[in-house]
């Protein structure tokens, strides 16, 4: 793999991301400053529901992802066929998240608990939000090319201007204008402003390369018949993932959604800032593994990158642990701490997700979505099912916790595809050396909690808490150089 290509890929993917948790950071808090926390509920909600609505899209970017590939790595000049294909299947795909999306609002009522709200309002942000995610899919496919062709960090320094113009200009109509409808309008402003950029950048990367041509049978068969088995992995993706806030406002109010949206920010921001160095990787691994190297060396080389990814996202779970309340506390006020259990379970979920990152990518590089797909669906069922359950009798915690459980069935069907289908191995290795690995992290997240006990929330308190937890990063990282070289 070129690691050059990637460590460009990887810079510029952090710069945009820094950029954008800076920038929404203050954005939020000037949100909270004049408007009712009910709001940033509402953006919480919104979210969730449109993730529901992206399973119109049908898994499309992993599949054309995928791919490009091969055409990529074996002959660029096919990858016309691709991206015409492509092309068609996300008009479509626009089409139907309006439809989707008409139908969908009609049951917006039903979404909201124990509270009287502007409902035209709601409705007027929620089309103006149906009709950007229309139009992010109308614009923006050809960016899928320069992604597969790892070329990722054009895509992200063009966005990168485009953010800090729009997230600059969200402050000063909240600030002074106060106009919360031109806020959310501007998310249109930025999809049509990012994607007509990028779509010229890669009609001069590769001029009439991607379009124009006529689509070859076999390609045209190979993405439709992954569409079928893909589908499955998306429903349940989307369930997966969209419910919490959807669930949370439904059993506990739209307020709970607003305050627990502010610590999954916090966790998500950290997580997709880790996805930022590692995702660029997702590219040179796809074109790697459709190159003559030998088995062995992709093992060698999943195993090595399982190794990493179990030390950055021990890293991030024990960060999380220790500054995520006094960050609360510091960005936006005392009153809105939550409970301890829930900064835990989101680190933990956290923890899953990075440290099994290499082996999704591995995953998705290959294809055949019908082998683990009864465990995406089992994932979905449980966590909506157990998250029902649980708020009735954790609350919020609950919640959180039924994410976890389903996040595990995610895991191990992944895990099951890349060592029994892929390299024909026996799986039981693997977690054993994950037990292993989850026991070193549980006795770090002890002790850290043992030594930093009598920590308060100051600013100099939270550089010991996290000293402590970079004294365990050097270790594991110390740990694993000696593992892989002695």
């Amino acid at each position: 793999m070129e690691k050059k290509i990637y460590l460009k890929n990887s810079f510029y993917s952090v710069l945009n991301y820094a950029l954008l948790i800076i920038l929404s950071l203050l954005v939020r808090k000037v949100l909270i400053l004049y408007f009712p926390i009910e709001y940033t509920g509402y953006e919480a909600l919104f979210s969730d529901i449109f993730t529901l609505l992206s399973i119109a899209d049908m898994g499309m970017e992993s599949i054309i992802t995928y791919n490009l590939y091969e055409q990529i790595s074996r002959d660029k000049s096919s990858i016309g066929s691709v991206m015409e294909l492509a092309r068609k299947l996300y008009q479509m795909i626009a089409l139907a998240v309006l439809v989707l999306g008409g139908v969908a609002g009609v049951f917006l009522p039903l979404m909201f608990h124990n509270g009287k709200y502007d409902f035209t309002l709601l409705l007027t942000i929620y089309i103006i939000q149906v009709c950007n995610l229309s139009i992010s899919y109308l614009t923006g496919y050809k960016r899928l090319l320069l992604i597969a062709d790892q070329k990722e960090y054009i895509c992200l320094k063009w966005d990168s201007k485009i953010l800090v113009f729009i997230q600059i200009s969200r402050i000063f109509i909240l600030g002074i204008f106060k106009n919360y409808l031109l806020y959310v309008g501007l998310c249109i402003v930025q999809t049509l402003l990012q994607n007509i950029g990028i779509s010229r950048k890669c009609n001069k990367e590769y001029g009439k390369l991607y379009g124009g041509e006529k689509e070859e049978g076999r390609t045209k068969y190979n993405i439709r018949h992954d569409i079928g088995n893909f589908l499955c992995h998306r429903i349940s993706s989307v369930i997966y993932s969209a419910t919490d806030n959807v669930v949370i406002t439904a059993m506990l109010g739209l307020v709970t959604t607003g305050l627990y949206s502010n610590y999954y920010m916090v966790a998500k921001y950290t997580y997709s800032l880790a996805t930022k160095i590692m995702k660029p990787m997702q590219a040179s691994i796809g074109n790697y593994l459709y190159t003559k190297t030998s088995d062995k060396d992709k093992i060698v080389l999943l195993e090595t990158l399982n190794d990493g990814a179990f030390i950055f996202a021990s890293f991030i779970c024990n960060s999380l642990i220790q500054l995520s309340t006094p960050f609360i506390i510091l960005w936006l006020g005392i009153e809105y701490v939550q409970n301890k259990e829930l900064v835990v379970l989101l680190a933990i979920n956290i923890f899953i997700a990075i440290n099994q990152d290499f082996i999704y990518y591995f995953r998705n590089s290959y294809g055949k979505y019908d082998f683990d797909k009864k465990y995406m669906v089992m994932s979905s069922v449980v966590n909506l099912g157990l998250s029902v359950i649980l708020s009735k009798i954790w609350g919020l915690s609950g919640i959180v916790l039924a994410t976890i459980v389903g996040h595990l069935f995610i895991w191990y069907g992944r895990a099951k595809f890349v060592y029994i289908e892929i390299f024909k191995m026996n799986v039981n290795e693997y977690w054993f050396s994950q037990t292993k690995k989850i026991g070193i992290l549980c006795l770090q997240l002890f002790v850290t909690q043992l030594l930093t006990r009598n920590c308060g929330m100051t600013i100099w308190d939270c550089f010991i808490r996290e000293g402590v937890v970079v004294v365990f990063l050097l270790v594991n990282i110390v740990c694993f150089y000696r593992k892989k070289y002695n």
